[in-house]
């Protein structure tokens, strides 16, 4: 570099000699001529180490700093220190509009470039009812069935029978050894007896009453809502104009397959028989439906009146105290017709005399030898085995076939509604069992001599799918 001149007025002074650390074993000599170069770069060379040192200290002071930082511990604080966590607050909820569908025919309002559309918010948000939609009916291809009285209606069927009778009484149980009711107790000897019925239902008056079965028990609350006036009505319904429709009765008796659960139906059509004059064949029909529920007092005093008519003067007497004893507060009506018969019987009237039932004496006026009991307790047992309800049916067919055969028709007809009662639960071969079983019954009525087989002829008919 060039030496810079120094006027001559003012002598510069003498510079202070640099003594240089040697580097080697010689020794280096500095010119006074050159010292102030010298010391500008020894000055540039300093800052500059100076600004370098100064980055790589904070380079390595921040560095230090991230590597000595805290790191929070991860376990769970100890239960004595609260722990405080910010409240969750739940975002606003945006409704979301969804844009109507658009028919095929129709062109949407979506504008070019998948911009979204503004859709305006529907005037009206409530929602509009469900109208199912029509359809045209369906066409029948099935070929026109009877309708009416022909087994088609089901009004006042077995099924409604039952509901009537369990919403207007209380059933008797096996261990009742009293029958009391409001406080006044049934002159009956031995009541336990009736639960061998199938439905052994006591028929009370509206209102509330107290029941009770045993002398040491509290008694039962039995409300019974409504008077006994459908029984009226349906004796009205199956004897319009005064006469019987027995078209309807046996229409309802082949729904059921001839086994009944109330004795309504049953008692009606002893009434018919009775219209024609056919007391035996009535006789037996009343006995049927006491054999059922053994407390029903109208087919009690019409057993009485059949039994008066053939002289049978000592069951008839019977007849009518029972039908007397089971007319709770003339729930029936009957205290008119019941005096007329004790009247004729010479009978005093009042209360009734206390009097024995037994639920076997309504099943068959025929008894059993010793062979037989044993043969229907074998074959009974049998059938309680068998492996097809269809087979427990023929089972108890063929017991009804023994009686048939040893010239006991009652019991036959007995045991072969038995075997009508188990094929309800047969298979798709019901009907056709139950068409062999009712032939059967009208073959040993024919047989015997009995009004019947007719009726069981056009049941055979009316069972069907």
């Amino acid at each position: 570099a060039p030496t810079r001149a120094i006027p001559a007025a003012a002598p510069p002074a003498a510079p202070t000699p640099v003594v240089a650390r040697p580097l080697a074993t010689a020794e280096v000599e500095v010119s006074p001529e050159h010292s102030p170069p010298v010391a500008l770069w020894v000055a540039g060379v300093g800052g500059l180490l100076i600004v370098v040192g100064g980055l790589f200290f904070a380079l390595s002071g921040n560095e230090e700093q991230q590597t000595t930082q805290v790191i929070p511990p991860t376990t769970k604080p100890r239960p004595s220190q609260p722990t405080t966590k910010p409240p969750i607050t739940t975002p606003p909820q945006v409704p979301v509009v969804t844009p109507p569908i658009a028919p095929p025919d129709q062109p949407t309002n979506t504008p070019p470039n998948n911009t979204p559309a503004v859709i305006d918010p529907p005037e009206n948000t409530t929602p509009k009812p469900y109208i199912p939609p029509k359809y045209p009916p369906i066409k029948n291809t099935q070929p026109p069935t009877p309708s009416g009285l022909s087994g088609i209606s089901t009004q006042y069927d077995d099924f409604r029978c039952r509901q009537i009778q369990t919403k207007h009484g209380v059933r008797i149980p096996a261990a009742a050894t009293i029958l009391e009711v409001d406080g006044w107790r049934l002159p009956l000897n031995e009541p336990g007896q009736l639960s061998h019925a199938p439905a052994p239902v006591l028929i009370l008056p509206r209102g509330i009453h107290a029941v009770r079965f045993r002398p040491q028990d509290f008694p039962n609350v039995v409300e019974v809502k409504d008077d006994f006036g459908e029984y009226q009505a349906m004796r009205s319904y199956f004897a319009a104009a005064g006469t019987s429709r027995s078209r309807a009765l046996l229409a309802r008796g082949a729904r059921a397959m001839d086994v009944h659960g109330a004795p309504f139906l049953l008692n009606f059509m002893g009434g018919e028989h009775v219209a024609q004059e056919h007391w035996l064949a009535a006789e037996r029909t009343f006995r049927r439906a006491l054999a059922i529920n053994p407390t029903f007092a109208p087919a009690h005093l019409n057993l009485s009146l059949c039994l008066l008519k053939r002289n049978d003067r000592p069951t008839a007497v019977r007849e009518v105290e029972l039908a007397q004893i089971f007319n709770v507060g003339n729930v029936y009506g009957l205290t008119p017709a019941i005096h007329e018969v004790r009247k004729q019987l010479e009978l005093p009237l009042g209360e009734p005399s206390p009097a024995t039932l037994l639920v076997s004496d309504y099943q068959s006026a025929e008894s059993m030898s010793p062979e037989d009991e044993r043969l229907v307790a074998v074959m009974e047992s049998l059938s309680k085995y068998a492996v097809r309800p269809e087979d427990r049916v023929k089972i108890l067919n063929n017991i009804g076939v023994h009686f048939a055969d040893i010239k006991k028709p009652e019991l036959a007809l007995f045991h072969y509604r038995q075997a009508l009662h188990a094929v309800k639960s047969a298979g798709p071969e019901r009907f056709t069992l139950a068409r062999s079983i009712l032939s059967h019954m009208s073959t040993t009525c024919r047989a015997a001599g009995f009004e019947e087989a007719d009726e069981y002829d056009r049941m055979q008919n009316m069972v069907s799918p």
